[in-house]
């Protein structure tokens, strides 16, 4: 469509959350210096929060997941996630995946993000040890670009997907908990594929 850097600068609240549930706004925006300098300046106020309540695994742990997101109303228009291993019994956290929407998110929000999971599930779950296991940038371009999900059965290959391009799975309204459950076995392998790739 060719977005101008100008009137993304100006767009008003409304038009800026709909420019960013777009991909190829996040594509061109990528490719595009002028007008990726002007998004990443709108996103360094992202905030981070909780998304929904921790969920049990069968082999008891359980992750958290968090999000990253423009606008106060909408956690679930996010541009970041994060996810966090939580043994409680152990004392011991691991974030198993930090991906970005875009590369155009900048790092720090990123970081942001990662910190303040770590914070939560310190004060909230008394974990004295938090690990990360995967370097964040470009993460899911990385899966976008070798389509890695088609290597996958379902429920994970829509999924991860979905995760990759920041968009709810064909029939659900939003990218939520099952989404992030459905995808993360695969996703945890393929961040640490990517993980040793980048090194």
């Amino acid at each position: 469509p060719g977005y101008a850097a100008a009137d993304v600068a100006a767009a008003d609240a409304a038009a800026w959350r709909d420019l960013l549930q777009r991909d190829e706004f996040l594509v061109e925006a990528a490719a595009d210096a002028a007008l990726g300098e002007v998004v990443a300046a709108r996103l360094a106020d992202l905030r981070c929060s909780r998304l929904g309540e921790p969920e049990a695994s069968g082999d008891g742990h359980e992750v958290w997941t968090y999000v990253a997101h423009a606008f106060d109303d909408a956690p679930q228009c996010f541009l970041a996630t994060a996810r966090v291993a939580l043994w409680k019994s152990e004392g011991h956290a691991l974030v198993f995946q930090l991906a970005a929407a875009s590369s155009i998110v900048p790092v720090a929000a990123l970081s942001t993000l990662a910190a303040t999971a770590a914070l939560e599930v310190r004060e909230l779950a008394g974990a004295e040890r938090v690990a990360g296991v995967a370097r964040p940038e470009g993460l899911c371009a990385f899966v976008r670009d070798s389509k890695a999900w088609e290597g996958l059965d379902e429920p994970a290959r829509g999924a991860v997907e979905a995760i990759a391009h920041n968009r709810p799975r064909p029939g659900h309204s939003v990218m939520g908990q099952g989404t992030f459950r459905d995808a993360e076995d695969a996703w945890t392998t393929l961040a640490l594929g990517y993980a040793e790739r980048s090194e």
